[in-house]
This record gives C-alpha cells, structure tokens and sequence, in this order.
C-alpha cells in the first residue's frame, strides 16, 4: 500500500511539473508569436516592405513573412537614428534595403546578409558601428555613399561583382552634396562607398569586377590589403 500511495504521489509530482513546462513553453512561444506585432510595413505587390519596428529588442531578425505576406524589402529609413539597434539579420526573402534604412544606427555592430539579397541602396548603413561585412554572391547593386563613414567596420568581403544603378541617389541623399558618381549603371563597385570608414583595414573582390570607383577608400587611413580580382582593369582617382 506504502508503495502505490508513493507511486502516487510520484505521478502527480511529474504532471504538475509538466504543466509548469507546458505553460512555460506556451508563454515563450505567445512572447515570439506577439513579436510579429512590434513590425509595421506596407505591401505592394503582394509582397511587404518594413517600414519600422516598435519593439524593445536590441537584437533584431527581420521576419521573412509578417501576416502571411512575404518580406521583400527594408524601407527607406525604415530604421534611421534608431541607436538601440545592436545587430540585425536580414532573410533570404528579402531582395532590397532602401536608401537610409539604418543610416546614423550608431550602435549598430553586426549585419547578417543572406543570399537573396539584390540590392543595397545609398547611405543604407552611413555613420553605423558596423565591424564587418560580408556580402552575399546574390548581391549585384550596391549605392554610393552604404557605408560612408562607419568607424569600426575592419573588414569587407565581396562574392560577387556589384555596380551602380540610376535613380538610387539624389543631392538630398548625399551628406557631401555632391553629384553621384559617373560610375552609375555600369558593371563596377561605385566611389564613396566606404570612404571615411577609418578602421577598415582588408577588402576582398570577387567577381568580375571592372573597376573600383572613384574615392571608395577615401579616408581609410588604416587599409593594409585589397584583393583584387584579375578582371579589375581601372581604380579611378
């Protein structure tokens, strides 16, 4: 009798502890899923655009889908002078970051970028903590002036050749006000756009890249190694 009374006592032990879990496992799993409504975003096309985050989080994952509508951009802005950003992730679904969409994150420090990723638009990550980039083999447009300024990032890696493209930049989106480069639309990686970063110290191409545009090191004081590609013809002044 001693023995099934402990046995008992033993089970319901074990069932109380398993519903403190489940409840437990379910408050996480509600704290994740309520997570979805710290995002606002617009669609088009059928698909989002982030336009913001609401959230207290200082570790951002950018969601591939919010609502059931798939993830393909990061606003314009979307994020600008937020300075309590600490890292993000970027998902494959996502193709584009607009222009300014995590310019002056002064605390910023890490970026992941996945395959997926198309295009970075100008001034996308200007006067941020980045330390390294490392961009995917999907990337092929990069803006003038991305990382214009980023005082930590040391080192930069390229899988694939990049180029300009027209209409990314304006006289307003350039801190210099200056003209966007001529390099514009063609199949080379644009001026400016890390100069100023005065701890950048190794940069790797890959790709077929033509040329390296002009003033894209301007400023990096502390740069000992560029890889170039053999195809990289011209470094403009």
């Amino acid at each position: 009798m001693k023995k099934i009374t402990e046995t008992v006592k033993a089970s319901l032990w074990i069932r109380r502890r398993l519903m403190q879990f489940a409840c437990l496992v379910g408050g996480v799993l509600a704290s994740t899923m309520a997570g979805a409504a710290d995002w606002t975003y617009t669609i088009s096309g059928n698909a989002a655009t982030i336009t913001g985050y609401t959230g207290s989080s200082r570790d951002l994952s950018i969601p591939s889908s919010v609502d059931g509508w798939p993830v393909k951009r990061i606003g314009a802005g979307s994020f600008r002078g937020n300075t309590s950003i600490r890292s993000v992730m970027i998902p494959g679904s996502v193709t584009n970051i607009e222009a300014n969409a995590f310019r002056d994150c002064t605390e910023l420090q890490t970026v992941t970028l996945n395959e997926g990723l198309v295009s970075i638009s100008a001034n996308a990550f200007l006067h941020s903590d980045i330390r390294s980039v490392s961009f995917p083999a999907s990337l092929v447009r990069l803006g003038q002036y991305a990382f214009y300024g980023c005082p930590s990032l040391k080192t930069v890696s390229f899988r694939s050749a990049v180029r300009g493209f027209d209409g990314d930049v304006d006289a307003s989106n350039v801190p210099t006000g200056e003209a966007p480069d001529e390099s514009w639309g063609k199949h080379g990686a644009l001026g400016d756009t890390f100069r100023a970063c005065a701890s950048l110290s190794e940069v790797t191409f890959a790709g077929e890249q033509e040329f390296v545009g002009k003033n894209m090191f301007y400023g990096c004081a502390a740069l000992k190694t560029v890889a170039l590609g053999a195809s990289v013809a011209e470094i403009r002044r």
